[in-house]
């Protein structure tokens, strides 16, 4: 999602400052597939997921599928990577011990 005019300073109009986006976080905390139990709420519109205390589950990050390489997929992965110069993997590796 990109800004609007009006919320980036004027002084940063006709630069490459004004094409900036910004992304949308989701976090999912249980699946629920009995209709008749599920909320859903907003939460957190200004708190980053990674600021959460919640508790580590291995056995969930031993089993995640990762998606298919889509243009999209391809895109954010470089993207995340290029942040910090070390690879997608290697990441998940690093944080999920």
């Amino acid at each position: 999602m990109g800004f609007q005019r009006d919320m980036i300073p004027e002084q940063y109009w006709n630069t490459e400052a004004e094409k900036m986006s910004y992304r949308l976080e989701a976090f999912v905390y249980n699946i629920e597939i009995d209709k008749k139990k599920i909320r859903i709420r907003g939460f957190g519109d200004d708190t980053d997921m990674g600021s959460l205390d919640l508790p580590y589950h291995p056995q969930f990050w031993r089993n995640l599928s990762m998606p298919p390489d889509t243009k999209f997929y391809k895109k954010i992965k470089s993207e995340l990577e290029s942040n910090y110069g070390v690879s997608l993997e290697k990441q998940f590796e690093l944080v999920n011990k």
